[in-house]
């Protein structure tokens, strides 16, 4: 049959699966006797912590965010950053690539 089990030919491994929970019981026993094991309470302060761990680098990140926007106005905002028509592939790159150097640098220095 689907699903059956043969008990006198699983013996072994059922008494080897009772000796396991026992072991494991008997393990969790000595460990709350010797008041080493609180796993509600470990688990409780564990979601505490990564929930503030969580808000904590949501706050930063908006910080760093806010910070690179301003830089980035503050550098793009510059006469010598802006792209006119008269520019060339070659001028526009090396504007671009002088904006990039400034930002990086103030963000360095910030």
């Amino acid at each position: 049959r689907s699903g059956a089990m043969d008990i006198d030919r699983s013996e072994q491994g059922v008494e080897l699966i009772h000796q396991a929970g026992q072991a494991l019981k008997l393990g969790i026993d000595a460990a709350e006797g010797q008041g080493g094991i609180h796993l509600r309470a470990v688990s409780d302060t564990v979601e505490v912590l990564s929930t503030t761990s969580n808000k904590f680098c949501g706050s930063l990140a908006r910080i760093v965010v806010t910070v690179m926007e301003q830089l980035a106005k503050e550098v793009c905002s510059k006469p010598d950053a802006s792209i006119g028509k008269g520019d060339t592939h070659t001028s526009i790159a090396k504007k671009i690539r002088e904006s990039q150097r400034q930002f990086q640098a103030s963000l360095l220095a910030y």
